[in-house]
């Protein structure tokens, strides 16, 4: 009887085991590890992405969704490889300063619309700036002024981060300033909750 208990907790140790084994999150299918020169310090779980990114803008509710399973909050940092991001990434860390906390998740989404309304690109900007007025906490103006080192520093930050990073394609998810998840390997938002739990505990 208690050779047949031993055989029976060993058998479910041996599956469970496998199980584990089975989805735990395999380097270069699921994710990469990034060597950067250490002086980058993200938030355990940062969003690289563009407000130009048509996929950036489309996968923002997932990345809220994500937030809850994980129960951890995104952070987000906007790629600079070119003069386009460069004036992009302006334009949000500029609302990101004067915008309450509290209401940066409708900025940022306000702020994709209006990048992405179509016309040209005066008219795009015009709507940036109305999006980051309409958002601002007190005098934007004198507020932006007073930023301009700050956003500056913002984006040269960012500019950094996206050349350590070698990021060629947004958006892009980077655990623990270390790992980036490879989408294309899964198959559910679930699948990509799993991963990213696994890399938070590595």
């Amino acid at each position: 009887m208690k050779t047949n208990s031993l055989i029976t907790m060993v058998f479910w140790m041996l599956l469970a085991a496998q199980v584990n084994a089975a989805t735990k999150p395999i380097e270069g299918i699921h994710y990469e590890t990034v060597d950067t020169t250490g002086d980058i310090k993200l938030a355990p779980v940062t969003e690289i992405f563009a407000l130009g990114c048509h996929a950036c803008h489309s996968l923002e509710q997932i990345f809220a969704r994500l937030a809850k399973r994980i129960e951890q909050p995104i952070d987000k940092v906007h790629v600079v490889y070119n003069r386009p991001t460069e004036m992009q990434a302006s334009l949000y860390y500029t609302g990101r300063l004067m915008v309450t906390p509290d209401k940066l998740d409708a900025f940022t989404a306000d702020l994709f619309d209006a990048m992405q309304s179509g016309g040209s690109a005066e008219v795009r900007l015009n709507e940036a700036m109305k999006t980051i007025k309409r958002y601002s906490k007190g005098d934007d103006a004198k507020t932006a002024k007073r930023n301009v080192k700050a956003i500056k520093a913002e984006v040269d930050r960012a500019k950094h981060i996206s050349t350590a990073y070698e990021v060629n394609a947004v958006p892009s998810l980077v655990i623990n300033s270390k790992y980036v998840v490879l989408f294309q390997a899964h198959k559910s938002e679930e699948d990509i909750a799993s991963t990213v739990i696994a890399l938070l505990d590595k």
